[in-house]
């Protein structure tokens, strides 16, 4: 584990990052901390960290949120929200032929460009 120190003045922050052959981030090719961390990892390689003293994250787990509490929280918001939801959906049927024609003659219009990338591989 790589262990990075924030700048005097930002607060005490470490952060552990697995860099073990069967970590789920390797850092290669390896040519700068800062460039490897923004552009290569995606969270899923953090150990650990420590804010002030106080360990946020241990062994890969959020220690300041109970996790379990937050998702039934969310599933019981989410019962309400599919409700609403398809009373929306239910409101709007009327507009959504109109909605879609407006999409397609957007996307049927040149802007003398093309808009999609295509694809390198």
């Amino acid at each position: 584990m790589r262990r990075l120190r924030r700048h005097p003045g930002e607060g005490s922050r470490i952060h552990g990052i697995e860099q073990t052959a069967d970590s789920r981030w390797s850092g290669l090719p390896y040519n700068s901390a800062a460039r490897q961390l923004v552009y290569a990892e995606a969270g899923r390689g953090v150990d650990s960290v420590i804010v002030d003293g106080r360990v946020v994250i241990k062994d890969h787990k959020l220690m300041t949120l109970d996790e379990d509490a937050l998702r039934r929280e969310v599933a019981d918001l989410m019962r309400h929200f599919i409700s609403d939801y398809d009373r929306v959906v239910e409101s709007r049927k009327r507009a959504l032929p109109h909605m879609l024609e407006a999409h397609r003659r957007v996307w049927q219009a040149d802007i003398g460009m093309n808009r999609f990338i295509g694809r390198t591989r």
